[in-house]
């Protein structure tokens, strides 16, 4: 059976280009079946048009990109955080005992970004802005609404590169069944509660 390579770009899981020919270790790829990929080499089908998803297990495929049109809705809008991935790009812990909500960015992923951003001073990270954004919203809420508000943080993605890990306080009398919600920037996240 022949094989082909899906090269992509992790942080955006664009597809950049499809090989015979094995990528060198500093590229993210995939390996496929060549029946997988011939609609694209034979050019019936378009890369553009598909992207690189991840189970919650880890493990990288392609899938066709769809458009989904958004009312200006609270609940429409907000991406609840799930507590399963096995492989996030961005991890939120919630220290009910302190009140303190940390957030930071995979290792891999983090040095990912400071890599193909060219990122190697204070001076390049003050004006940032990665995938439109250079702003990371979050709301910590209770009962899975997004309308029970306990918290809300705003981060620069500057201070999610500059350090390891950002800390944000709250105050809440409502110490069971949190959860968070945010603006879908990135594709996996995870939410953890330390200290139940």
């Amino acid at each position: 059976m022949e094989s082909r390579y899906i090269i992509f770009d992790l942080e955006t899981r664009d597809i950049k280009g499809i090989m015979r020919n094995k990528p060198s270790i500093s590229e993210n790829f995939i390996e496929v079946d060549y029946s997988e990929v011939e609609d694209f080499i034979e050019g019936k089908l378009n890369s553009v048009d598909y992207y690189i998803d991840r189970t919650p297990d880890g493990k990288f495929y392609m899938t066709k990109k769809t458009i989904n049109m958004l009312v200006n809705s609270i609940d429409e809008r907000l991406f609840k955080v799930g507590k399963t991935s096995n492989a996030p790009e961005l991890i939120i812990e919630n220290h009910k005992k302190e009140q303190n909500l940390v957030f930071y960015l995979n290792k891999k992923f983090r040095e990912y970004l400071l890599e193909k951003h060219d990122i190697k001073s204070d001076v390049q990270l003050n004006n940032l802005n990665i995938q439109g954004t250079s702003l990371l919203e979050f709301l910590l809420c209770y009962n899975e609404d997004p309308h029970n508000r306990i918290s809300y943080a705003m981060i620069p993605l500057y201070q999610l590169l500059k350090n390891e890990k950002v800390t944000v306080k709250y105050e809440t009398t409502h110490y069971n069944n949190h959860c968070i919600f945010t603006r879908r920037v990135y594709n996996d996240y995870k939410y953890v509660e330390i200290g139940e």
